[in-house]
């Protein structure tokens, strides 16, 4: 039993020293909140999918950190998270734990709001814009019948295509 407990306790020294080191690389975990309209769409932090919107982020404070959302039928988008000085810098000197830790700054932006734009909204005009608003418009609503999206992702879809076309 000696013999096991003699063993244990360097492993448990060594572990703690394994990830405090981490801890001291990335900084302290802070929350960050993934916000998209329409919901639902795919995050994705450094290109490994985490979850879908609304989703929270657990990111270390000292590492910039590249999250990207995307959901079919819609543009992805991708949002570098850097850490920023926060009011606890102002007018200090920074060392020791509190700034390995990352106490001197945090994560922006937080939260992360996306909205996301239809591949049917254009990049550039055409020639004849109505016949292709007419066109768009047409595939936006065969997309509703057919059960593809929501009312809601209808009419938000239909909104920012009417945007486009009257701005």
């Amino acid at each position: 039993m000696l013999k096991k407990v003699k063993l244990l306790v360097p492993a448990l020294l060594l572990s703690s020293v394994i990830t405090g080191c981490t801890s001291l690389e990335q900084g302290s975990p802070e929350t960050v909140e993934v916000q998209t309209v329409p919901a639902g769409a795919d995050v994705y932090v450094n290109g490994d999918k985490v979850g879908q919107t609304p989703y929270q982020l657990s990111l270390g404070s000292r590492v910039t950190t590249r999250v990207r959302v995307e959901k079919d039928g819609y543009r992805s988008k991708t949002v570098m998270v850097s850490p920023k000085d926060n009011a606890n810098s102002q007018d200090v000197v920074k060392f020791g734990p509190l700034y390995e830790l990352g106490y001197y700054q945090d994560l922006t932006p937080n939260p992360i709001d996306v909205d996301l734009v239809p591949n049917e909204v254009p990049t550039s005009r055409s020639g004849d814009q109505y016949a292709e608003m007419a066109r768009l418009i047409t595939e936006i609503d065969q997309q509703r019948e057919n059960g593809q999206i929501s009312p809601a992702e209808h009419k938000y879809k239909m909104d920012r295509l009417l945007e486009y076309y009257t701005n």
